[in-house]
């Protein structure tokens, strides 16, 4: 599952007049977000608060200006329309928090400081439920997103905040989601028949019969799995090596072998 993208206050506040070279910078970076959005290599996370930024939309420039009707539309979906991939966040109970700093190509205006108010406080709880050197929330740089250089902060005292970030840089951010599976799983054993059936949804692509022993091979795209039909229940040690083939942690390993199904997935920060 993947990380979540913060947009930045340029691809947000259309509330002023900007050029048309601006509008289409904009636009091409928005529309590389719902590109994320739909291949599922990012999420968008928003707060309720953040919606003033349509509320507030220059709806004067549109004829000037067709593209903002686009833009406009976009984030009316974002905003208003329900998708798996928009991540609507309560930050409320969050009563005391710094304000996250602000690209430094932005304008500040009221609306960039209910912004840095809004994402200082996503930070707070994005804290809460992971270590300090990791994020899996990333503010999506305006620029960075069109496909120009990576922007940056205005940042002089060096304020805890999250990257500033372009599409290729989404590999440094850790997923914003986590398998949601009873701790009794991990001493769960796992029986020869039911990794034989469910080795599948592990990614297995074929599970060969032995040929005059009692290993039965499990192919899987980067290595073969060896599954001893004289093992009444699988080894530890050998439920481990799937750890390493698949990527999955041993409790996804255990929990889709026995049940036959993956565990759910839960978003890190609380809804």
């Amino acid at each position: 599952m993947p990380p979540l993208l913060c947009p930045s206050p340029q691809l947000l506040d259309q509330s002023f007049p900007r050029g048309q070279a601006e509008l289409l910078l904009v636009a091409t970076a928005l529309g590389e977000i719902e590109r994320c959005l739909s291949d599922n290599s990012a999420g968008v996370i928003l707060t309720g608060t953040l919606q003033s930024y349509i509320e507030l939309f220059d709806f004067q420039r549109t004829e000037p200006y067709p593209l903002l009707t686009d833009i406009y539309q976009l984030l009316v979906r974002w905003f208003l329309q329900p998708h798996s991939g928009i991540v609507r966040v309560p930050v409320e109970t969050v009563l005391h928090a710094p304000s996250h700093p602000v690209p430094a190509e932005c304008q500040h205006d009221a609306l960039v400081e209910v912004w840095a108010d809004e994402v200082g406080r996503i930070l707070v709880l994005h804290d809460r439920y992971c270590s300090a050197q990791e994020f899996f929330i990333g503010v999506a740089c305006a620029r960075g997103f069109a496909g120009e250089p990576l922007g940056q902060y205005s940042n002089p005292h060096g304020i805890r905040a999250f990257p500033l970030v372009a599409p290729g840089d989404l590999g440094d951010l850790e997923d914003a989601y986590r398998w949601d599976v009873p701790q009794d799983f991990t001493g769960r054993l796992v029986s020869f028949e039911d990794a034989k059936k469910n080795c599948p949804l592990l990614g297995a692509k074929e599970v060969r019969e032995p040929h005059g022993g009692s290993h039965y091979q499990v192919k899987f795209p980067v290595r073969t799995w060896p599954l001893d039909k004289n093992y009444p229940y699988v080894p530890e040690r050998y439920l481990r090596e799937l750890v390493a083939i698949t990527g999955y942690p041993l409790s996804v390993v255990k929990y889709a072998l026995i049940t036959g199904k993956l565990p759910p997935r839960v978003l890190r920060l609380p809804l």
